[in-house]
């Protein structure tokens, strides 16, 4: 039930564009031992991607890869998003490969 409720406001963040609330909610979910989900994962990034938070849409994705939550689609396109308009096109063919290979099952 308490990750509902952070997800719920993560989504409001997300509507506002409120990306350092949003954060600061997702950091404020970890204290409380409160666990993300992808919903949560995906939330956050999108807002990431929406405010030209690149680096901050990576670092989530990255977190997300090295716990036991699988990235989706959405998580991906997300963050690719986020890269392509921050205009970090090293970063974006970066993560279009390593989204590649991940899928292909390769990683």
């Amino acid at each position: 039930p308490i990750v509902i409720t952070y997800n719920a406001a993560i989504s409001a963040c997300e509507k506002c564009l409120m990306w350092n609330s949003t954060l600061s909610l997702f950091r404020d979910m970890q204290l409380r031992k409160a666990t993300p989900n992808l919903v949560t994962y995906n939330a956050a990034i999108d807002v990431c991607e929406q405010c030209r938070r690149w680096d901050h849409a990576l670092a989530l994705l990255a977190r997300l890869h090295g716990g036991s939550i699988v990235p989706d689609v959405i998580t991906h396109v997300a963050a690719a998003g986020a890269c392509e308009v921050g205009g970090r096109a090293e970063q974006l063919l970066d993560l279009l490969a390593e989204t590649r290979l991940r899928w292909q099952g390769l990683l």
